[in-house]
């Protein structure tokens, strides 16, 4: 017997991976699925790209999962979002960005946003550690989504408040996904952290708008 796996594309600009914040389907209205930040992201790219998001997920599906796909589809960047879910540890981090080097991609590796838990503050301490071994860049996110802008206490005018009792973690009302206002200011963090998967023009254009 045989089997094929078929990708429906390859030899990407960019490939993003992450957990539910990857994965905006579950929790945005129909009629705001253009305005999630990987939409964002991907209709401004110079290039092709994919998003590949699980809700729930942690680094270790994440690796599973970028084993399975990167090795086929192919892509120069990998973007990657993932922590809110835990698992996060020094040495998983730097398992994950090798097999993504070891594939010939370039690994981005981001800071997860800010959430009403203020979990992101660990988190995303572990993420700049693994940054600064493999001189990688990296979207604030946090950054984007903190009342100051310093990656502390969430705003919550850009997060979604939902109903997540039934989490295995949080279990109760929360602010803890992006809504169209944290998706665009996360697309924007992009312009300034990884202006490099996109072209100049893209860049002109959202420099001069009002």
């Amino acid at each position: 017997s045989q089997m094929s796996v078929v990708a429906g594309a390859c030899n990407l600009t960019l490939l993003i991976y992450g957990d539910s914040i990857t994965q905006p389907e579950d929790y945005y209205p129909a009629q705001d699925s253009d305005k999630t930040y990987t939409q964002l992201i991907m209709n401004h790219v110079h290039g092709s790209a994919i998003s590949s998001g699980r809700g729930g997920g942690t680094i270790h599906d994440v690796l599973e999962r970028i084993k399975w796909e990167l090795p086929y589809v192919k892509a120069k960047y990998v973007m990657v979002t993932i922590g809110t879910n835990g698992g996060n540890t020094f040495e998983n981090l730097c398992q994950l960005v090798e097999y993504i080097q070891s594939q010939g991609s370039i690994a981005i590796l981001n800071n997860i946003p800010c959430n009403e838990l203020n979990t992101q503050i660990e988190t995303n301490k572990v993420i700049e550690k693994v940054r600064e071994k493999y001189k990688l860049r990296g979207c604030k996110f946090d950054i984007a989504t903190s009342i100051h802008h310093d990656g502390m206490e969430v705003d919550k005018s850009t997060m979604w408040f939902e109903n997540l009792i039934d989490h295995p973690a949080i279990k109760r009302d929360v602010y803890h996904h992006p809504n169209v206002k944290g998706a665009r200011q996360m697309y924007l963090r992009t312009l300034v952290d990884v202006p490099e998967i996109y072209d100049g023009t893209t860049l002109f254009q959202e420099a001069h708008k009002k």
